[in-house]
């Protein structure tokens, strides 16, 4: 799914563990296929780790993913861990407050 789309996701399963591996940007115009994964993965784990190492970028679009991924995860009581996050992305994360509400390793 990578290639020379503005975003894309490498799935993979280790010991009931589902780690989506992002590349790209998550804003309007992505957040629709990011939102699609997110809910797959919440679907089918109650561990989920997002790797942020080759996003860049995230707007309020992706952020919005974020926290309805992060409900459902409560609700099935499962844990979603968001890693490798690049400063940029991490200042986001923090003036918006989301710091408080997601777990970031």
């Amino acid at each position: 799914m990578f290639g020379l789309s503005k975003f894309g996701v490498k799935v993979s399963e280790n010991d009931g563990t589902m780690t989506l591996a992002l590349q790209g940007i998550i804003e309007t115009s992505t957040a629709e296929a990011f939102e699609i994964e997110m809910a797959a993965a919440c679907s089918k784990s109650k561990n989920l780790i997002a790797d942020f190492d080759k996003v860049n970028y995230i707007s309020s679009a992706g952020l919005r993913v974020l926290l309805i991924s992060q409900k459902k995860m409560i609700a099935e009581k499962g844990k979603m861990t968001l890693i490798n996050l690049h400063d940029n992305v991490r200042s986001v994360l923090e003036d918006t407050g989301f710091t408080s509400i997601l777990n970031i390793a």
